[in-house]
């Protein structure tokens, strides 16, 4: 018999458990109809736990690469400035100087190197050097972008900067400090993609509120994507057969899901299938024991639009570990997903 009243939402609760518990919980009892995860438990809201980021303008020097462009000249010899492009080798060709490998020098190593090599020749050489490109050193802008593409990092650079050098597109208000968020643009699902993990950004904050605290400096290799309104979905990830992105309606469930994504994997860890809601950088995070579910011992879950579902391959760790590697899952998909793009 279906259970009624507050004994239902108590027996529907315990399929949701705090991350610090081990394993989901079956739950005995008949399979109900699709009931909202607002029904049931409060979740664990896990971003308040994540990394802070710093602020603080960069101070690492600029260290060279292929591509990258710089110009020498002999301090006292008429002629001799060049503008001189890394080959893709790292190397550098000069004056009388064979090449010179400054692949991950800095500007003053190299510019020791180059005058050390001209020793040979010439009678105390003094060298000047100016970096004109750094070509090596890009970031990648994408999504609702009016010039998406990589942008090469030359001097320090903000999101917000790098934001407003792309340009929102023409139907979105310019990020300046006073516009309003872009209103073609997904802000709860943006990201700014740092050596595989997800830096927690507020782009909410950032662009609709102009909240210093959010406007971090980019470093080589970030990835930035705000995606564009798009129709509603949810999205799938982890140990199924296809990650992917499902349309949503609904009457969408965690189970109607899965199955669009053709399923779980055989090695899929079913005990502990997460379901994250909210802006990547604070989301509120669940559990639920599909087994449970599968079996008809427990409701199926009806889901809300942009919420993520990850089956793992392994039991879980802890709150924060479990939805940083959910949100870092997401990011690097959809980042691969844009990169990959043919108009890129």
């Amino acid at each position: 018999m279906r259970p009624h009243g507050a004994k239902a939402l108590r027996l529907a609760g315990a399929l949701l458990l705090a991350l610090t518990l081990p394993s989901g919980c079956r739950v005995p009892g008949s399979s109900a109809s699709p009931i909202r995860l607002t029904d049931l438990a409060p979740v664990t809201r896990a971003g308040d736990a994540m990394a802070a980021v710093r602020l603080d303008v960069p101070t690492t020097p600029v260290r060279l690469g292929p591509a990258d462009r710089i110009e020498l000249e002999i301090a006292g010899e008429s002629g001799s400035r060049r503008t001189v492009t890394v080959g893709p080798d790292g190397k550098i060709y000069y004056h009388l100087l064979a090449g010179l490998d400054v692949w991950g020098l800095t500007l003053a190593e190299v510019q020791s190197q180059i005058e050390r090599e001209l020793s040979r020749y010439l009678r105390e050489p003094k060298v000047v050097l100016t970096l004109r490109a750094a070509e090596s050193r890009r970031v990648w802008l994408l999504g609702a972008m009016q010039r998406p593409g990589r942008y090469a990092l030359t001097a320090p650079l903000t999101l917000l900067e790098a934001i407003a050098q792309a340009g929102e597109r023409t139907d979105s208000p310019a990020p300046t400090a006073t516009a309003d968020p872009p209103a073609r643009a997904e802000l709860e699902r943006a990201f700014l993609l740092r050596q595989g993990r997800c830096v927690p950004v507020d782009f909410q904050r950032l662009l609709g509120a102009a909240d210093s605290s959010q406007n971090v400096y980019l470093e080589p290799d970030d990835f930035v994507y705000v995606p564009p309104a798009e129709p509603l979905a949810v999205y799938v990830l982890g140990a199924v057969i296809q990650p992917q992105r499902v349309a949503y309606d609904a009457e969408t469930t965690v189970g109607s899901a899965l199955a669009q994504a053709r399923g779980p994997q055989p090695e899929a860890y079913l005990d502990q299938v997460v379901l994250l809601r909210g802006p990547l950088d604070r989301p509120a995070v669940a559990l639920l024991n599909l087994k449970a579910i599968q079996l008809g011992r427990a409701p199926d879950i009806r889901l809300e639009p942009r919420d993520l579902i990850y089956v793992p391959f392994s039991p879980l760790p802890a709150v924060d570990q479990t939805a940083e590697l959910v949100v870092n899952t997401f990011a690097r998909m959809m980042a691969a997903n844009e990169a990959a793009r043919p108009d890129r």
